[in-house]
């Protein structure tokens, strides 16, 4: 089964861990895997303010927010490029129609 431990529980945790106690004793005390110890400091070192917000939401959140930042850029580029064939475009029928006025 698996557990599920309160923000305040690892900031508790990872305090203790940082006024030195060893993380040995904190697994034996608290009955953690060495292992969960490790991925609370590293959360908490990568994204301090989003660590332990609760069930990987603002993981996801974030996650979702990248993709729709990717989608604009490739909309942005594809407008640039929609907006360079245009422009071509109307050149060469300004161009052409220019040229059909020479010719009698």
């Amino acid at each position: 089964m698996k557990r599920y431990f309160k923000k305040e529980f690892k900031e508790k945790v990872l305090a203790e861990l940082a006024a030195g106690r060893p993380a040995a004793e904190l697994c034996r005390e608290y009955e953690l895997h060495p292992n969960v110890i490790t991925r609370w400091k590293r959360e908490q070192r990568l994204n301090p303010g989003l660590a332990f917000a609760g069930k990987g939401n603002p993981a996801k959140a974030e996650t979702k927010i990248a993709q729709l930042e990717q989608k604009v850029g490739q909309q942005t580029m594809e407008i640039d490029f929609l907006n360079r064939m245009n422009k071509a475009m109307f050149e060469k029928i300004k161009e052409s129609k220019k040229n059909e006025r020479r010719e009698p």
